[in-house]
């Protein structure tokens, strides 16, 4: 986890202006079955089908309020969503959601090389304020 913590901390510090205060509160599950997370009122869900390694997975992430209202998301680094996986001591992959038809909802196309658990963090900015959440997941 320590290394996920670098990672995402010096990817998160590029959206923020430099006199902005950092106040990053996590909440998300150590269970792999469990695909979803929450960083302050913001959450996400990873759609429940399973996800096969070496082949490509096609995925929808809900992108929410806790209260269920829809966040104002905003390009950082040219891009709504970065999803970082990374297993164990393995490559960092790093994958851009697109927009789906249905509110909230985007697509997720990726692949990933080994079966496993994988860490994982989603960046955002919604309305202004930089977003990180993580979760687990595992790959057959």
């Amino acid at each position: 986890m320590g290394r996920l913590f670098l990672i995402i901390f010096s990817l998160v510090s590029f959206a923020l202006p430099a006199q902005a205060k950092v106040s990053l509160t996590f909440k998300f599950s150590e269970n792999p079955e469990i695909r979803e997370g929450a960083d302050g009122n913001s959450k996400i869900v990873l759609s429940g089908q399973k996800i096969h390694a070496e082949k490509e997975n096609q995925l929808t992430l809900t992108v929410s309020h806790v209260d269920g209202s829809s966040p104002k998301l905003q390009l950082s680094e040219g891009h709504y969503i970065h999803f970082i996986a990374v297993k164990g001591k393995g490559p960092i992959l790093h994958f851009h959601p697109t927009k789906g038809s249905v509110p909230n909802v985007w697509l997720l196309n990726a692949t990933f090389p080994k079966g496993g658990t994988y860490d994982v963090w989603v960046q955002f900015v919604d309305n202004g304020a930089p977003k990180a959440i993580f979760l687990r997941i595992l790959v057959k």
